[in-house]
């Protein structure tokens, strides 16, 4: 148990240490600058106790004090009033510019490492409270620690300023207490774990609290809220979310007072034992008046700043626990961080184009788990796609059809089997190679409420302003009428949040399928548009799609069979597993689960 302590408060420091050296990195000149000007005003206070010691001992000890004497005394009281006002008007300008140095510097850590985190890692739960809990307030946190990082040094040089002149009138004035402070050192350590677990055994609830708040004001969800009366359902849920925090926070409140108190008892004894020990001294003739009066005055200081040193260190602890998030997130983020690929760009396949093709695609016994499953959701697939070939993936919802797909084109790595692509133009490479030359609309497609023009351009970065290449994609998407309702045309805003020009499911999902042309890729999929369109609305989308990836490889997606009919080959999932795979001519013949499922749909397309 003794270890298991130990190791705590190791870990406790740990983010502290880590934290000092990325603050240095971000900018060591303002790093060195703003530990002087906390540091030289906290040593000008053995200045104010010398000289107020001299002046006193030169006035009780000599009736006619040299005449340098008091002078002296007061230039040298006066000079460092002088540095510690110059010192306090420089150490916000340069916390504040170091802060914000600092802050970008470690958000751009947590972004890079989120964006080189494979896909699969943000269905793990853990991974993604994770990133929450390091991205959560990380501005203020890090101004929060660096305000306690200055306060205590601050405070200690004062006392260690001090702890000189005083350990100059008595030795033992220095241990006694220090004594007295050393159970409020070790109760603020054990402050700083109650807050932080707390916090992170809420990590869930409090997400969760968050959330049960959007939906309850979210405008999007007012209308199913208000249809399915579920405005007292989640009014009681973030209620009892909320109390659920409160009740553990206020227990760790209660527990702090009663540490606080026996801190306090511990200290003011200390600071009793010290006076009796001066006061002693001075009626013994081992202490001068002089030192009596730097006692009564700067001990009280003294101890005052060692309590405060404390209280800042345990706010310390209480934020290094939040900032300690962030390097676990950098640890978690790179124990499965992407392997470098050398990714074929499009200036590398120019010559390719020109007789464009088409990728192939070979997928051999390949299987693949989720991390909060232990059954597989792809199992043992063998496939071949040939280049350029039109593929149609159909079964019912669940058989596993866009995990493979997001497989097939390396936004998943599989857990066993291989996968790779080729053309006539390169050698085989793992598909994580040849994304730039990937495009895909998911049924889970992305909403940017940022410009049309960047909608569309985020498809290829380096064709955002090039006006006639997105004319063009929003021509083959059919969405040139938003382009003309938005007054700003290319640059009038999508959604509520910055404009006022909200889309429909089906003119979002266009939009999505402007960026997948704008890439003009060499394999593109369209994944499962049925929640916005109607059936035949669906074959009209799949027609058009068709038509457009000509010499291009393309993948559809749906538990709807009407584009199954324009495939050149119809590829049947259940239960992870390819059961059938043939043209849509011969499927039928064969009279087996692809059968089925069209006869029931028939209807939806006479």
């Amino acid at each position: 148990m003794s270890q298991e302590k130990s190791s705590q408060r190791t870990n406790l420091w740990r983010p502290i240490v880590a934290m000092v050296f990325e603050l240095w990195r971000a900018h060591p000149i303002a790093f060195v600058v703003l530990i002087a000007t906390t540091v030289i005003p906290g040593f000008s206070y053995s200045v104010y106790v010398l000289a107020m010691r001299g002046l006193i001992n030169a006035l009780v000890e000599s009736p006619t004090p040299g005449a340098w004497d008091i002078p002296t005394y007061m230039l040298l009281y006066i000079a460092a009033i002088l540095v510690e006002m110059t010192m306090n008007m420089l150490r916000p300008i340069i916390m504040v510019y170091l802060r914000d140095h600092a802050t970008h510097h470690i958000q751009s850590r947590i972004y890079e490492q989120a964006a080189n985190a494979p896909l699969i890692r943000f269905e793990d739960s853990a991974f993604y409270d994770c990133l929450r809990r390091a991205d959560n307030n990380l501005g203020d946190r890090l101004t929060e620690l660096l305000n306690g990082l200055l306060h205590p040094l601050w405070q200690f040089s004062i006392a260690a300023s001090i702890a000189g002149t005083l350990f100059v009138v008595h030795p033992w004035i220095i241990p006694i207490m220090a004594l007295g402070i050393i159970p409020s050192l070790l109760l603020q350590s054990k402050r700083a774990h109650m807050v932080y677990d707390v916090q992170r055994k809420h990590t869930l609830t409090d997400r969760l609290r968050h959330y049960y708040q959007e939906l309850l004001t979210d405008r999007q969800a007012a209308a199913e809220v208000r249809l399915f009366d579920l405005s007292r359902f989640l009014h009681n849920r973030w209620t009892h979310s909320w109390r659920t925090r409160e009740k553990d926070v206020l227990n760790v409140y209660k527990r702090d007072s009663g540490y606080h108190a026996f801190g306090g008892f511990w200290e003011w004894l200390s600071y009793a034992g010290v006076l009796s020990l001066i006061i002693y001294s001075v009626v013994m003739g081992q202490a001068t008046i002089g030192d009596l009066a730097v006692v009564i005055s700067y001990a009280t200081r003294f101890q005052n700043f060692l309590q405060g040193t404390v209280q800042s260190v345990g706010n310390i602890l209480e934020h290094s626990e939040f900032l300690g998030d962030a390097f676990e997130f950098f640890a978690l983020a790179k124990e499965q961080e992407k392997e470098p690929t050398e990714k074929i760009r499009p200036s590398h396949i120019e010559q390719a184009s020109n007789k464009r093709q088409g990728l192939a695609i070979t997928a051999r016994d390949i299987t693949f788990t989720y991390p909060s499953r232990t059954d597989p959701v792809v199992k043992n697939v063998n496939l071949q796609i040939k280049a350029g070939e039109k593929i149609a993936i159909v079964g019912e919802n669940g058989a596993g059809k866009t995990t493979l797909v997001k497989l097939l084109i390396g936004l998943y790595t599989p857990d066993a089997g291989e996968i790779y692509m080729v053309d006539g133009d390169m050698d085989k490479r793992p598909p994580e190679e040849v994304q730039s030359r990937v495009a895909a609309v998911f049924q889970d497609y992305a909403k940017f409420d940022l410009k049309l023009r960047e909608n569309i351009g985020f498809g290829q970065l380096d064709a955002m302003s090039d006006d006639t290449r997105l004319y063009a994609a929003a021509h083959r998407a059919d969405i040139l009428d938003i382009h003309s309702d938005l007054s700003d045309g290319w640059d009038g805003y999508l959604g509520r949040k910055f404009g006022d020009r909200d889309l429909s499911g089906g003119q979002w999902q266009k939009v999505a399928l402007g960026r997948a042309y704008l890439k003009d890729a060499d394999l593109v999929v369209l994944d499962e548009p049925t929640s916005a369109l109607d059936p035949k609305a669906e074959l009209a989308l799949f027609e058009r799609f068709v038509d457009l990836t000509e010499n291009r490889t393309a993948l559809m997606i749906s538990h709807r069979l009407g584009a199954a009919r324009l495939a050149d080959r119809v590829i049947v999932m259940k239960d992870g597993q390819i059961i059938e795979s043939d043209s849509h001519r011969e499927l039928l013949k064969l009279n087996g689960e692809y059968a089925r499922l069209f006869s029931a749909q028939a209807q939806w397309y006479q």
